[in-house]
């Protein structure tokens, strides 16, 4: 439900931009890669949520950095992941939501290397202390939000 509007909104927000590119890779370059295993083994096993927020990520991080979360979130599930085989609470066909891990990809790259320098443009005009709010505290609140949702 809260998906939508923040990809809505994300969407609003590259369309004030000079060079909206960036976003729209990314939103290609993440919702693709999730959609993959949705197709390939249906919406039952494969989560459409996490193709919505994957669209959402990259729409904000833009293409480079939307690459860098995915594989971050990749790489943070595969090691939780084996560690709750190993310690067996889960089973190698065990459901595991992958929300959390995109969400903290997205914080990571955010917090490593922040947003694509286009959407950087964009905010150009606006009050140097509003775009540091946003940068530090709204987006990271917003990724968590759309991903326990």
């Amino acid at each position: 439900v809260v998906t939508y509007p923040a990809i809505i909104i994300a969407l609003c927000l590259l369309l004030v931009e000079p060079n909206p590119v960036s976003g729209l890779w990314g939103a290609l370059v993440g919702g693709l890669v999730l959609l993959i295993p949705v197709l390939r083994y249906g919406p039952e096993r494969a989560g459409v949520g996490d193709v919505k927020l994957a669209l959402f990520i990259g729409l904000v991080l833009g293409f480079p950095a939307t690459f860098y979360a995915l594989f971050a979130a990749f790489g943070i599930g595969a090691i939780v992941a084996g560690a709750g085989v190993v310690a067996g609470r889960w089973h190698h066909t065990s459901s595991i939501p992958f929300a959390p891990f995109l969400a903290l990809g997205a914080i990571i790259v955010w917090f490593s290397c922040g947003p694509a320098d286009s959407f950087q443009i964009a905010f150009d005009h606006m009050n140097a202390e509003l775009l540091d709010v946003y940068k530090r505290q709204l987006l990271p609140i917003s990724v968590v939000m759309v991903a326990i949702s």
